[in-house]
């Protein structure tokens, strides 16, 4: 072929693309990888779906599971930035997580992004301190969690109980009562296992005895962000702590939870509940689409929610604030970020934060979805939520965060299997929480 026909052929090509773009060699998607952890409801891959068919040609991304267990997750997102060649793009990201990936430069700054696009009022206080770290936001918030105790309505009115527990001895005499007339197995299922699940637990028994694990483990009421270090002083070692770990001990003391309660995570109390074995579980908001699913023994009516019981009545029942949130790796370049930055505002949207919370029980962030009334009526839980939240505390904020959760779950795991005392426990948490932290107790 001369060079005149070769002109012509090349002068034909540009003129059908340019008045027939359909002329055009397609052009492959921008492909990017979230990894997240499980999804048993399956809405995460309904959305990824529904995200792919709308960018067709766009955006492509596929879906990388890790481990459904929170701890094994980090590790997992760990190992792969600490070899400054991460094979994702978008990450979930459990909300005690964002001064850790910040710190350490693994993800990106999404403050001007947040701001230009969405009104920090708009969403859930605590969502967005979750999100924040120095000043700046780190994430999307996704969606929010809240631990809360679930209770069988029917049993307790066949016991002639009126409301649910409000304290500790509350719940231990309403359990022994309903398994001395075998009305179940169990009296109270929890997260006993030495994980992340331990933690929370573990927190809400000191919080709800009107203690505390460091100072800033509080951040309702503060602009986003206080620094956390500036507030990591170690203030385990009170009498109120103490008591909210013999609380502990009397559970365990009282015959009314599982012999193997040390194994039990957010799946085993789930399958003891749903299956009518327990009157009482400590879990999730997120657990009650299982609870009232396809595979579960019980009713919507048979379900009643409350606040997770205290020491004391006089004192406020704190919960533990859960969730995660939406962040985009730092090793990402420019042109997957653009195409992330659409992925994670479209997970994050409204239409898809309704969709999930209806579905499955997955809390939104957003404000304006637990001010719709009819939405409440179709999505009880989150209705529930809506005067749970504000009680929500964070774990401890700080950059060592991962540090005092092996140890605080350790100790826990301890505590439940008898081999610490309460005065034990809280003798090792200071001693560790100190190492953690760098600082000295108060």
């Amino acid at each position: 072929m001369n060079h005149y026909s070769a002109t012509i052929i090349v002068s034909v090509f540009l003129l059908c693309m340019a008045l027939f773009p359909s002329c055009s060699p397609p052009s492959e998607p921008v492909k990017l990888v979230f990894a997240f952890g499980s999804d048993g409801e399956g809405t995460v891959k309904n959305l990824i779906d529904e995200f792919n068919l709308e960018h067709r040609g766009e955006i492509e991304v596929t879906w990388r599971q890790g481990s459904r267990f929170s701890s094994a997750f980090y590790e997992e997102l760990r190992l792969e930035f600490e070899s400054g060649n991460p094979e994702f793009d978008v990450i979930g990201s459990d909300v005690v997580w964002t001064s850790a990936f910040a710190s350490n430069g693994w993800v990106q700054n999404l403050t001007s992004h947040f701001l230009a696009n969405n009104d920090p009022v708009n969403y859930l206080e605590m969502a967005m301190e979750s999100v924040s770290y120095q000043h700046k936001i780190w994430g999307i918030p996704w969606y929010t969690d809240a631990g809360m105790l679930y209770y069988r309505k029917d049993i307790l009115n066949d016991l002639g109980i009126s409301s649910p527990p409000t304290t500790w001895q509350d719940l231990i005499d309403a359990a022994k009562k309903a398994q001395a007339q075998s009305k179940v197995k169990y009296g109270y299922v929890f997260q006993g296992a030495d994980y992340e699940g331990g933690v929370t637990n573990m927190c809400e028994y000191i919080w709800n005895a009107n203690g505390s694990v460091l100072i800033g483990d509080l951040n309702i009421g503060t602009s986003f962000d206080t620094p956390a270090d500036d507030m990591a002083v170690v203030t385990i070692n009170s009498a109120e702590a103490r008591a909210g770990l013999a609380e502990v001990e009397k559970i365990m003391n009282a015959g009314v939870v599982p012999e193997n309660i040390s194994q039990f995570r957010e799946q085993e109390s789930s399958d003891a509940f749903k299956n009518g074995d327990a009157l009482f579980m400590r879990s999730w908001a997120t657990a009650y689409g299982e609870i009232i699913g396809p595979n579960s023994s019980l009713s919507k009516d048979q379900i009643g929610l409350t606040t997770i019981p205290r020491s004391k009545k006089v004192y406020y029942p704190y919960s533990c604030l859960g969730g995660w949130n939406l962040m985009i790796s730092a090793f990402t370049n420019e042109e997957k970020t653009a195409a992330a930055l659409k992925f994670t505002d479209f997970l994050a949207a409204e239409g898809s934060q309704r969709f999930r919370a209806k579905a499955s029980g997955t809390l939104p962030t957003l404000r304006s979805i637990y001010e719709d009334r009819s939405f409440l009526k179709e999505a009880p839980v989150v209705d529930f939520a809506r005067r749970v939240i504000p009680s929500c505390k964070e774990r401890p904020k700080t950059p060592r965060y991962m540090e005092i959760s092996s140890l605080m779950s350790g100790v826990f795991a301890k505590l439940i299997g008898g081999e610490l005392s309460a005065d034990e426990a809280i003798e090792e948490l200071e001693n560790g929480l100190e190492q953690a932290v760098g600082t000295a107790a108060l």
